[in-house]
């Protein structure tokens, strides 16, 4: 069997904003399971990023392609460990993690580029520092804890 990812809004009852889920969809066109971001970045009046739009979640979802435990992470969940480690835990050998590093105007990216400097990105391709750390990070955390990873960027 095959699945894919595909990213959604998991609508939620009365009041509450949805989440921001990937669905794991086998080659039939089911659902089979559905991970929900788990740390949404925003403050604390869930005015800005995604907590304006968006209620965290607690749901880790898994599943097999082949004999291959997979499991699926979204964006600013990259900085907390303790989810990789419990995919770990529930046996995921692979994690699919999935974020959005685009449509940055053009004088924020610039800005960026400079703070990073000419004489450093002959080191690293990416020009700007969460272009550098958000990568790395999410490898350095596989590899912390033992699986393997997939990390596409839109």
């Amino acid at each position: 069997m095959s699945v894919r990812t595909s990213g959604t809004c998991h609508a939620r009852s009365g009041p509450h904003k949805p989440h921001n889920s990937l669905d794991m969809i086998d080659d039939r066109g089911g659902i089979v399971d559905r991970y929900d971001k788990t740390f949404c970045a925003g403050d604390r009046a869930e005015d800005t990023d995604d907590l304006a739009h968006y209620s965290p979640g607690g749901h880790l979802g898994a599943f097999e392609i082949g004999r291959v435990r997979c499991g699926a992470l979204i964006c600013h969940d990259y900085r907390y460990p303790e989810l990789y480690r419990e995919y770990k835990r529930r046996g995921v050998q692979l994690v699919f993690h999935s974020y959005h590093a685009g449509n940055i105007p053009s004088e924020t990216f610039k800005a960026m580029r400079k703070q990073v400097g000419a004489e450093n990105r002959r080191f690293n391709t990416e020009g700007t520092i969460p272009g550098i750390t958000t990568l790395a990070t999410m490898i350095a955390e596989a590899a912390n804890n033992h699986v393997w990873i997939s990390c596409p960027n839109s």
